[in-house]
């Protein structure tokens, strides 16, 4: 032992030590310099520094653990209640457990209880408990049948998406080909963009110098379309054009 420190301070260095080494466990570099796991690792090491100082008297160890993993998973809180209760610690009352599970979903990256899985997870917990599974396993099986069906909901939300966007972007093509104002939109694949707006159309056109070369057109095929500029931005086009489009403007061929 090191001359003048104190037995419980090499117990913190020794804790900090374990919980950096799980840190860069991870086969991935990228993820060891996460900001989000860094933040994670930090959140770990403060709480585990002040767990003996805690206002949570009775939750440590092995507790604390199966507390955090339950989170998600909608287990009944009596049951929840009794299996923590035959862990070490003072007694613990249902009101202690739903307390500090409210207290765990309130800290930040914490794993939240998604409404919509929890029939599914109940069901999923009656159906182990009648086989005799045991807690922590079952509590595992859940967090993964919440891990696969909050894949599949973000999966099915991103088709909707892409539904949606594709409906949009034919919503808009038809509107500018029926000579209605649309907001930017390419035709038939095309690099170019075509807007309509107060009945005028515009078209706008990617250039190698990463500009974009703005056309006042009388229709797609305009042989002799009028330039208006170059423009570093759409933006500065759109900008131009909530003027322009409300103003007189000179005849061309």
């Amino acid at each position: 032992m090191v001359k003048g420190y104190k037995v419980s301070n090499i117990d913190r260095i020794d804790t900090i030590r374990r919980l950096i080494n799980e840190h860069n466990k991870s086969p991935s570099l990228r993820q060891i310099r996460d900001p989000v796991a860094i933040y994670k690792l930090a959140s770990d090491i403060v709480r585990r520094m002040d767990r003996s100082t805690s206002v949570w008297q009775k939750w440590e160890g092995a507790r604390e653990q199966l507390a955090r993993a339950a989170v998600p998973c909608w287990i009944p809180i009596e049951d929840l209640l009794e299996e923590l209760n035959r862990l070490p610690g003072g007694r613990l009352t249902k009101t202690d457990v739903e307390q500090r599970l409210l207290a765990i979903i309130e800290e930040p990256y914490e794993a939240y209880p998604n409404d919509k899985l929890r029939e599914g997870c109940l069901a999923l917990y009656e159906k182990e408990k009648a086989m005799g599974t045991e807690m922590v396993a079952t509590i595992g099986s859940i967090r993964d049948y919440v891990a696969s069906e909050e894949e599949r909901q973000r999966y099915e939300r991103q088709q909707r998406w892409r539904a949606q966007q594709a409906e949009e972007r034919e919503m808009r093509v038809a509107l500018f080909r029926a000579g209605a104002d649309c907001p930017w939109t390419p035709l038939d694949g095309s690099k170019e963009l075509y807007r309509r707006i107060n009945g005028r159309a515009y078209r706008a056109t990617p250039t190698a110098d990463k500009l974009w070369l703005l056309h006042r057109i009388h229709s797609v095929n305009d042989p002799k379309p009028m330039q208006i500029g170059k423009y570093k931005r759409r933006g500065d086009i759109n900008k131009l054009l909530t003027t322009m489009a409300y103003e007189d403007e000179p005849r061309w061929n």
